[in-house]
């Protein structure tokens, strides 16, 4: 048989007693679904054999249990995440000075995504007011090439309006000094969900040499 005790004083009770020697009810508490002692009426937990009286009796697991159960739930939800992420269509685009012919600037365009995008308004400029780029676009057979697939790469050929060399660049030794001047790639691609992303390179004026000589009749080693 289980002892009793009053919730009040904590003095035992004596079996079906209703009212403890201290003057408190014993209808003040309540009885415990597992082993019927007298617990306090609001209490979760059974103070004589541990037995929750709340939900929490349907689930004989310990903490431990408990954790590893809700870490597999976290691993499960990342896992959930990471598939949609995966799933949903996106494209990623950027661009790279490629070099050049004698007619033509190249410039790579990359999307590793998965989703299509589309790039445009490309223009050149270069560092220490050495040259002048006029605008450069797209080749007519190139301009479908613009239009990127998702995983989908292509080399576009553009015209360059003029290159001009600047007053600034006084020294006759034209490649020998200003050869290795940074020149900057920027240009804009469209993304699958809307957004316009800046596309950048860097590269020099030696890296496209061939295209620069044939159009600045100046930007020569005299």
């Amino acid at each position: 048989m289980v002892q009793n005790f009053c919730p009040a004083c904590g003095d035992p009770l004596p079996e079906h007693a209703r009212v403890c020697k201290c003057g408190s009810l014993v209808s003040a508490t309540g009885t415990c679904i597992s082993c019927g002692g007298l617990i306090p009426r609001e209490a979760e937990k059974c103070t004589h054999c541990d037995s929750y009286q709340n939900w929490r009796r349907w689930f004989a697991v310990s903490s431990t249990v408990i954790a590893l159960v809700t870490a597999l739930v976290s691993v499960i939800g990342l896992t959930i995440n990471t598939a949609a992420t995966v799933a949903t269509p996106r494209s990623s685009t950027t661009a790279a000075i490629a070099g050049a012919t004698q007619k033509n600037l190249l410039i790579a365009v990359i999307n590793s995504g998965n989703a299509p995008s589309v790039v445009r308004n490309f223009s050149i400029k270069v560092d220490d007011d050495v040259v002048t780029f006029d605008r450069i676009w797209t080749t007519t057979a190139d301009e479908p090439k613009r239009f990127l697939k998702g995983r989908d790469s292509a080399v576009l050929y553009f015209f360059v309006g003029s290159i001009t060399r600047n007053p600034g660049a006084t020294k006759t030794a034209f490649w020998e000094t200003y050869g290795n001047t940074p020149i900057h790639l920027t240009g804009t691609a469209v993304e699958s969900d809307g957004t316009k992303k800046s596309l950048r390179d860097e590269a020099t004026l030696n890296d496209i040499r061939f295209l620069v000589e044939l159009t600045c009749s100046d930007c020569k080693d005299l």
